[in-house]
């Protein structure tokens, strides 16, 4: 992952969390993790300072997910 990266994460349950984790050794890294379930994304963005949460039901919300991407 190179110094410019952005990157789109769709879930925030146990698998996410060594992909943060893995991302985020990059300080200059944006890490987008969305999720429905704003506890798992809270989680995440209070461990690793490059990771914006983003509550979002993709199922439901196409247009949003669409801006985020």
């Amino acid at each position: 992952v190179s110094s410019n990266d952005k990157v789109l994460i769709l879930g925030a349950g146990y698998v996410s969390e060594p992909v943060v984790e893995y991302l985020s050794r990059d300080p200059n890294t944006q890490i987008t993790v969305c999720s429905a379930l704003k506890k798992e994304v809270d989680k995440l963005a209070s461990k690793y300072t490059n990771v914006i949460p983003s509550i979002l039901d993709i199922t439901r919300s196409q247009d949003e997910l669409k801006k985020l991407i």
